[in-house]
């Protein structure tokens, strides 16, 4: 037998399986899906500012959950043809990366779609709130009063309203409180009736501030609990604060909402800004 042979024959074979391997129709090509962002729309009198801080998109087709994804994402789809796509608007729960989740309270995008294998899809969700959000209290800073007074341990200074640039977030004005004492509360000037048994109820916010400061609750008796302390940030940002922790009744129940901080001896002004607070729950 001819030596060469001996050689080529089996090198002959696997080129022949890798070709037939590298063309096999019976391997599924996948289209694509990409968001680029996701955004809020809201009607403004009702709902506030469509100031938001979508981190994540969760994905369906055919209502099956494909993954979360952060995004800008593209999302490789095992699926052809008129599909029903589904995104869900993913968020840091009280500012935690670890805590990722599907807001309660923004409704999913659904929308059918034509899917082609190898081609791409580009989509920018555009997410409303549910029907069904009850905004308890909304604070824009737009008004000619505030919905505030001093905390009930007292206060150094009070939340007042501003209208200069650069610090104000967005509209004709921002909250802010400047404190050169120690101490600093301002809690909402109305209660409000919030479920318990766990229901969602959040707090919306953009702020920004030099120093930290901490969110928390009075319930009618006047008993404090704690939400979330939230560290300083340079810039603005928007956060979601989970407060059905500190909302432990059984049953619904009034509480107002209350925004504290501390001057450290090292800060000659504590300062802290706030826009678009929203109270939101079902």
């Amino acid at each position: 037998m001819n030596s060469k042979a001996l050689f080529f024959t089996p090198l002959f074979f696997v080129l022949l399986f890798w070709s037939c391997n590298a063309i096999d129709p019976a391997i599924p090509v996948p289209s694509y899906i990409h968001i680029d962002r996701m955004t809020v729309s809201t009607n403004y009198p009702t709902e506030g500012s469509i100031s938001s801080k979508i981190t994540d998109a969760w994905l369906y087709v055919d209502d099956q959950l494909i993954g979360v994804f952060q995004v800008p994402v593209t999302v490789p789809v095992l699926a052809q043809g008129n599909k029903k796509i589904s995104i869900g608007a993913g968020i840091k729960k009280d500012g935690i990366a670890a805590s990722r989740v599907q807001y309660d309270f923004y409704a999913q995008q659904v929308q059918s779609y034509y899917l082609k294998a190898g081609e791409k899809l580009s989509v920018t969700p555009a997410i409303n709130y549910l029907s069904n959000t009850v905004f308890g209290w909304k604070e824009d800073f737009e008004t000619v009063g505030l919905s505030f007074i001093k905390g009930p341990s007292g206060s150094d200074t009070v939340m007042q309203k501003i209208t200069s640039s650069p610090d104000v977030f967005e509209g004709t004005g921002s909250g802010a409180a400047y404190l050169t004492g120690t101490y600093f509360e301002a809690v909402s000037s109305s209660a409000f009736t919030l479920p318990g048994n766990g229901n969602p109820v959040y707090l919306e916010l953009n702020y920004k501030t030099n120093t930290a400061f901490a969110v928390g609750i009075y319930d009618g008796s006047g008993n404090y609990s704690s939400a979330l302390t939230i560290n300083p940030s340079e810039q603005w940002n928007k956060i979601y604060i989970d407060l059905g922790a500190a909302v432990q009744s059984g049953t619904p129940a009034n509480y107002s909402i209350s925004f504290a901080m501390y001057r450290d001896a090292s800060t000659p002004i504590a300062e802290l800004f706030l826009d678009n607070i929203k109270l939101v729950h079902f």
